[in-house]
């Protein structure tokens, strides 16, 4: 379990990323989402202490900028590490995880207490944390975008490929899966899912 769940992590790691998740994927989502119903549903998969799934919180909170309300917004992150989703529940940081945020987001979507830095509560209220067994748990689906970084590379080569599958059956029509930048779609999923910015390791349905 400890080998598993290496919780070293801080706020939009690996920001290059991040700058096209911000710049062209979450933009590319927001914009199917003109009529009806506006849903966005992303799985932070993998998400240890949730650092991923607020870092895409605050994004999308900073594109949508007061359209924010309108969307009906829910990220998903799960784990098998209780302790890590108990932090992530609970949205307070310290000043490792803190390094890569913007001083406007950390202004905005922070509040300091002590050495602690507590995530918004609106922010926090489209995140829900829960556990899950990637291998053997429940499957999921009616995602916007996927994100799984680094979590796979731990698995074995009939694990990985079942695992990407899923996920790309976890996505609706044109959804994003994000992976590690050390991972590589291997088995059918290969050529199932289309290249988006394959240096990035951003792929889509």
């Amino acid at each position: 379990m400890e080998t598993l769940t290496v919780n070293v992590t801080n706020f939009f790691r690996n920001t290059e990323v991040y700058d096209i998740v911000e710049k062209e994927v979450l933009p590319a989502i927001i914009k199917t989402k003109n009529t009806g119903l506006r849903s966005i549903r992303i799985w932070s998969a993998g998400c240890s202490i949730g650092v991923e799934a607020y870092s895409i919180a605050m994004l999308l909170h900073h594109i949508l900028g007061d359209d924010f309300k309108k969307f009906n917004i829910k990220i998903t992150g799960t784990d098998i590490d209780r302790e890590s989703l108990l932090k992530a529940q609970k949205g307070v940081y310290s000043n490792t995880e803190m390094k890569d945020v913007r001083p406007a987001f950390l202004k905005k979507y922070f509040t300091k207490e002590g050495n602690n830095y507590i995530i918004s509560d609106e922010l926090r209220n489209i995140a829900q944390f829960k556990k899950q067994d990637l291998i053997s748990g429940p499957k999921m689906n009616g995602f916007d975008a996927v994100f799984c970084r680094n979590v796979t590379i731990y698995f074995q080569k009939e694990l990985q490929e079942k695992l990407y599958m899923d996920f790309y059956n976890a996505l609706g029509k044109d959804g994003f899966f994000v992976m590690g930048k050390t991972e590589t779609l291997i088995g059918p999923s290969k050529d199932l899912y289309k290249a988006y910015n394959s240096k990035e390791r951003i792929y889509q349905k």
